[in-house]
């Protein structure tokens, strides 16, 4: 059973029987375990919002598998573009898949199907 799924009555209950210091304790508890928004700088506001933007771009993301067919293209995509194989792997990828590399990468500036974004640009 999870916390969101206990009634409130019951929990209630369970608290009432706790002697005055475990509720003390468990509310300095509770009370570390929530962020304390209040208390960090708009600086910190900022990186935690942009971290929780590339969580959510991270759900949007599809994982494959590096399988033998693809080994050999980016093997092949490695010796064509004089690109290091870690980088062969991702365009061979994006390519079997019809995706767009964005990159500021400079390995991929000039292939075609990406788009390369200088590292000064926002």
């Amino acid at each position: 059973m999870r916390l969101g799924e206990v009634p409130r009555e019951h929990v209630k209950a369970l608290i009432d029987r706790l002697a005055d210091e475990q509720v003390q304790a468990l509310w300095i508890i509770l009370e570390s375990m929530v962020w304390p928004l209040e208390e960090i700088s708009p600086e910190e506001a900022a990186e935690l919002a942009e971290a929780r933007a590339q969580i959510e771009a991270m759900h949007q993301t599809r994982i494959v598998p590096l399988d033998f067919r693809l080994s050999l293209a980016a093997t092949e995509t490695s010796i064509r573009w004089k690109l290091p194989l870690a980088d062969a792997v991702v365009y061979a990828t994006a390519q079997a898949h019809q995706a767009q590399v964005i990159t500021s990468d400079s390995h991929f500036e000039g292939l075609p199907s990406v788009l390369f974004v200088s590292k000064g640009a926002s």
